[in-house]
């Protein structure tokens, strides 16, 4: 009776640690969600701006879940999730950055509940680790590092965190359901085991992260749940589940990067990510009141494999990992820490289209060296208390100054803006970052300052050059020389990603006729110059063709219109730009050519805009498996006399 009163004595004050944890972790982050949306909330919350902030109808909610083209699976979770503050949108960011630190609020739970299963798992064979303190601990140190401002305050982030809400579900779910079957409870145990791949599933359409989580329980089975740390020989049953769960999915995630990598050359890039792995850990270790936040896309890559920093990094991570595995048997915690921080970046790390650096990355690898970093504590308590209590306190207390701190300033946006240019100066980014700010304070200096010195940092670029045309054009006349050199620019350009963000902006502009100098012909001139340079990707191209389409069509050219979308349909399959071409068409009383494109027949083996594993497609198979077009041989051949190729835009 007395050690159950105990129990329930630990339980109470456990509950009350973590409610305060809560409390402090959200007053101590709370500057930050007067904060402002970021580069990637305009483009992949643009579809909120289509429904002018209201999506009520099915068919609106349907388009908007399946439209991102965020990742390989549009990420719909994630998509659906930012309906909760679509009447903000695009005013204020407040409410989505308040939603934001409730989900951040939710994944400390998570990892309480993660930490304290683990434990458990622990506990079976070893009594040594308190279940209450050390996953409090865990909770504690992950709520309040200062690295994760970068994930809470920036809007679209909400893609990491619930991604990594349900990878911990996943895994809370398979430590559950694996201790059950252990004992003898099967049924309760195979139907938490049931969950696992359901949750995780739900993660890998929140973000592709989550494909990590048969790596995870891998590192789970070579650590916690490891035969020599179990007191008697592992089940046939249990086997069968390490092989399911673990083995064979790992296997199969390891080979398919592999296979990525060597396809896509992308050893250098991988080489390049020992120096960021350790950097990482330092900036988790070392909180700092201000980094580069979002701005490493200055951050130097490493061309050749044989850099001494890179390989130096790669042994000492190399270390690391074979420290890990050596005292798994003796401390399995700590290993499964490190193997939870490295293994949690292996999709991301080795993705060879990827940016090198991105802080928001160690939102749930960071979780291992949360969970190592608490049962260390614990193990210090035991030999020195005072010291340990001391240490930790004043540990805390840092990152808890430095978040507050970091979180303060991202809801400064304007002094922020400032801050970054001279933490990251030679990123065009964060030179672009201080224009947008400038220029919606109306600072005409600082904005001019700022444009010049991104062009400058990026003189073979488009962006800054369509930037400064379009917020120069309403004032002043724009030179024919100065267009001639744009088109120029644009047909040798290395690459162009700034449809939506630069692009999108300055045709809408000169075809309201609110640009001097600039007209629809000097567009349409641009647009063909990109899609004859052999840089730009096959999606943006057919976008541009389906520009020039528009453009065209403005200009009384319905039959060469017609043959721009062709050929826009041609290269990439996309029923809702179809359905815009053919709406285009009937609004210039040109419905008889917009009966042809819709009965238009093409190859089967188009690219479609949306890859295998995106909801779009997924869910076109499921209510559509006939979906693909037949054609007859041919049938997708366009005339080029007929096209726009050869078309004269009248002046």
């Amino acid at each position: 009776m007395r050690q159950l009163r105990t129990f329930e004595s630990k339980e109470i004050t456990t509950g009350i640690g973590l409610y305060t944890c809560l409390l402090v972790t959200m007053y101590t982050l709370l500057p930050g969600v007067s904060g402002s949306f970021l580069f990637d909330d305009f483009a992949n919350l643009a579809p909120l701006g289509d429904a002018q902030g209201l999506i009520d109808t099915r068919h609106e909610l349907f388009q908007f879940a399946t439209s991102n083209v965020s990742g390989m699976t549009g990420r719909p979770i994630s998509v659906l999730s930012f309906l909760i503050n679509q009447y903000a949108w695009p005013q204020s960011a407040t409410p989505f950055l308040w939603t934001n630190l409730m989900l951040h609020l939710l994944n400390g739970i998570m990892v309480f509940i993660f930490a304290r299963l683990t434990v458990t798992a622990l506990n079976r064979t070893d009594n040594s680790h308190p279940p209450f303190f050390t996953p409090l601990a865990c909770a504690a140190i992950w709520l309040i590092a200062p690295l994760h401002i970068s994930t809470v305050f920036y809007a679209v982030q909400r893609m990491a965190e619930l991604s990594a809400f349900f990878t911990l579900a996943s895994l809370s779910a398979y430590i559950s359901g694996r201790l059950r079957v252990s004992c003898g409870h099967t049924a309760t145990g195979l139907t938490l085991l049931f969950s696992v791949p359901v949750t995780a599933f739900l993660g890998f359409y929140a973000k592709e992260n989550a494909a990590s989580v048969p790596l995870l329980i891998l590192a789970l089975e070579l650590t916690v749940f490891s035969k020599r740390a179990e007191t008697q020989e592992k089940k046939p049953s249990e086997k069968l589940l390490i092989a399911a769960f673990a083995i064979i999915p790992s296997g199969l995630i390891f080979a398919y990067l592999g296979a990525k990598i060597i396809k896509d050359d992308g050893t250098a890039r991988l080489l390049a990510e020992g120096p960021v792995l350790l950097d990482y850990i330092y900036k988790l270790l070392i909180p700092q009141s201000s980094t580069r936040a979002i701005f490493y896309d200055s951050f130097s890559s490493i061309q050749s494999t044989t850099n001494t920093e890179a390989l130096l990094s790669w042994a000492f991570i190399a270390l690391i990992l074979g420290t890990a595995i050596y005292i798994r048997n003796k401390h399995p915690g700590i290993a499964l820490g490190i193997l939870f921080f490295f293994l949690g970046h292996t999709i991301e790390a080795s993705g060879p289209n990827l940016d090198l650096y991105y802080e928001h990355r160690n939102y749930l690898p960071s979780v291992g060296i949360a969970l190592t970093l608490a049962i260390a504590a614990t193990l210090l308590f035991r030999s020195k208390f005072k010291t340990a209590v001391f240490a930790s306190a004043i540990w805390l207390a840092i990152c808890g100054a430095q978040a507050h701190m970091r979180a303060s300033l991202w809801g400064h946006p304007t002094l922020a803006s400032k801050v970054w240019i001279m933490e990251a100066p030679n990123s065009p980014n964060a030179w672009l970052r201080r224009a947008f700010i400038a220029n919606r304070n109306g600072n005409a200096l600082a904005l001019n300052i700022a444009v010049a010195r991104w062009h400058q940092l990026l003189p073979h670029s488009l962006h800054p050059l369509l930037l400064s045309l379009r917020l120069e054009c309403p004032q002043e006349q724009i030179s024919q020389k100065r267009i001639r050199a744009l088109i120029e620019l644009a047909k040798k350009t290395s690459s162009f990603n700034g449809i939506d963000r630069f692009f999108n902006p300055l045709v809408t502009q000169t075809m309201s006729g609110a640009c001097k100098g600039l007209k629809l012909e000097n567009i349409y001139t641009l647009a063909r110059a990109l899609i004859e340079n052999k840089n730009i990707t096959w999606r943006q191209k057919a976008y541009l063709w389906t520009l020039s389409g528009r453009i065209l069509l403005s200009r009384g050219l319905a039959d060469d219109a017609y043959s721009a979308f062709v050929k826009a349909n041609t290269i990439a399959k996309d029923k809702v730009t179809l359905q815009r071409q053919i709406h285009a068409l009937v609004a210039h009383n040109r419905a008889d050519l917009a009966r042809k494109l819709s009965n238009h027949k093409y190859s089967d083996d188009r690219k479609t805009a949306y890859g295998p594993f995106h909801i779009r497609t997924i869910l076109g198979y499921l209510t559509d498996p006939g979906q693909q077009e037949k054609t007859g041989e041919g049938s997708n051949r366009i005339n080029e006399q007929a096209s726009p190729s050869s078309a004269k835009v009248p002046q």
